[in-house]
């Protein structure tokens, strides 16, 4: 079929005009954290690259939430810095 377009010119492309690159680690976490904490902006470009790669959902019209393995990864991230103290008991 000629003449039809399945898709634009640069539809895959960023605003700058480059096509888009796949995410860092740190990128992914500072991302899920933009989207969990409340006192950073979150970048809605980068948390739409999340949704893609299956780290968050779309909540709402303007909101992001990090799926189970945008949990997960945000929790491996923080083994490194458990002290290995043990909770404290209510009934101790």
């Amino acid at each position: 079929m000629r003449g039809i377009t399945l898709f634009s010119d640069g539809a895959c492309r960023r605003a700058d005009g480059r096509y888009p690159v796949g995410m860092t680690d740190k990128e992914r976490f500072e991302a899920l954290l933009d989207i969990v904490d409340d006192s950073r902006a979150e970048v809605r470009a980068l948390s739409e690259q999340l949704v893609v790669l299956g780290y968050a959902v779309q909540r709402g019209k303007n909101g992001f939430w990090p799926t189970n393995a945008g949990w997960n990864f945000l929790g491996d991230q923080g083994r490194p810095f458990d002290t290995g103290a043990l909770p404290l008991r209510a009934n101790a």
